[in-house]
């Protein structure tokens, strides 16, 4: 199963530090031209690459309030050629989305992300959640006490003036991007792909905010 690549200009290979999910995803992988320095990244920027655990508990322990989702986008994969190339077996039912994460009081966007949900390998109350509410699918599985993993595929930098808007940024404002399978019973359960700035995230009340 895979998501299609972003648009967009190539991206850049960010190095992660040794040891950490990050850094294994890219081990064997064919490095790009331009490689960027993790130094260069924020401190939470850091965190969010390598983490394998929910990522909306991380940000909202950071920025002080609650985070909500935005869904930009949402359906089932029914087309057939979307069906093959999303690798679904017959009858099993895929959910494609794009959403946002918000500060629920600042309205700040914090993450972009696209993913392709297997809802039958779900918890009924998770699969229905991510049809039917706003809450994250960390959320929910969290909330269902679901045993699950996150393995950390591939981390890149990249620049895309459509994603880039959505957080008040332009063309050539840098956006560092990873995408990680979430596991569940040996099998993958969602195939994610989170963008956000590679600059430090505000805090929430900081005269200077992106949005």
């Amino acid at each position: 199963m895979t998501v299609p690549p972003f648009d967009g200009d190539q991206p850049s290979r960010v190095v992660c530090p040794p040891g950490s999910p990050c850094h294994d995803a890219q081990a064997g992988a064919q490095p790009d031209s331009a490689v960027s320095d993790l130094d260069d990244l924020g401190v939470v920027q850091r965190l969010l690459l390598a983490t394998d655990g929910t990522l909306t508990h991380i940000l909202e322990a950071y920025i002080g309030e609650r985070v909500r989702l935005v869904k930009l986008h949402q359906h089932l994969v029914t087309d057939p050629a979307e069906r093959v190339a999303s690798q679904l077996n017959d009858g099993e039912r895929g959910l494609r989305r794009v959403i946002l994460l918000r500060g629920s009081g600042s309205d700040i966007t914090f993450v972009y992300a696209e993913s392709l949900v297997l809802l039958d390998r779900l918890p009924p109350l998770v699969a229905d959640g991510l049809l039917e509410s706003e809450v994250p699918i960390g959320k929910l599985l969290w909330r269902c006490r679901a045993e699950t993993f996150r393995e950390i595929t591939d981390v890149w930098e990249r620049h895309d003036s459509g994603t880039a808007a959505h957080f008040g940024l332009g063309a050539s404002d840098s956006l560092v991007s990873r995408k990680y399978q979430i596991v569940a019973d040996g099998r993958p359960i969602a195939i994610i792909t989170e963008t956000f700035p590679k600059v430090a995230f505000p805090r929430p009340g900081a005269p200077e905010r992106l949005r």
